[in-house]
């Protein structure tokens, strides 16, 4: 089947909301980090989120068919979700941020590997919700871990879903768990980005810094 008959207007339209949720999840992170190479990973982030869903709705409505815009989801997304990682693990280095630049750069011009950036994704997303729990448990706020704990099994669900035929029931399920993750995602960040502005600088934890 051609994208637009697997994809509906309406849906192709909901695909912006995870990405919305997803990038402001990513900017409050590099916001929080300080650190200028992560304001790049998060405008990365939303760049790769929005590819796709422009292709989803153009592709839909029938007016274009640019495939170039869904393969640059997952090499953006998958280095720049490693660089904000990086950057709340405290990893701070340029070399870092210039290679996976470089990594994410290699994918976009070159769709053929660019499947193999979801294992980017995947334990990007993963090493950074991570940390993010673990300053989160830091100062006991629950509720954070317990969002955290959202977005993780909200990614990890997504992955077995790919994997079947794609109906529109089944991509109306897979873009609805992945806005909730994504939700949740902007909750937690925000909470502890709160939690920062009310603490002394000196009992914050070592990746706020």
């Amino acid at each position: 089947m051609t994208p637009a008959e697997q994809v509906s207007i309406p849906l192709a339209l909901f695909d912006f909301v995870p990405v919305a949720f997803g990038s402001l999840g990513a900017f409050v992170v590099a916001r929080r980090s300080g650190w200028t190479p992560a304001y790049v990973g998060a405008a990365l982030i939303f760049a790769g989120g929005f590819a796709k869903a422009t292709w989803k709705l153009l592709a839909a409505a029938g007016i274009a068919d640019f495939p170039r815009l869904a393969d640059a989801l997952f090499p953006l997304m998958g280095c720049e979700f490693l660089l904000l990682a990086a950057a709340a693990w405290g990893v701070r280095t340029l070399a870092v941020a210039v290679l996976l630049a470089g990594l994410a750069a290699v994918g976009v011009v070159t769709p053929t590997i660019s499947g193999w950036y979801l294992i980017a994704v995947i334990l990007g997303s993963t090493v950074l919700y991570a940390a993010l729990a673990r300053d989160a448990w830091r100062v006991r706020d629950l509720r954070g871990v317990t969002l955290l704990a959202v977005c993780l099994t909200a990614a990890y669900t997504l992955g077995p879903l790919a994997g079947r035929e794609q109906t529109l029931a089944l991509q109306w399920l897979e873009q609805s768990i992945n806005a909730v993750g994504q939700a949740a995602f902007v909750v937690a960040s925000r909470r502890l980005m709160r939690t920062d502005r009310a603490t002394p600088r000196a009992g914050r934890s070592l990746s706020t810094r």
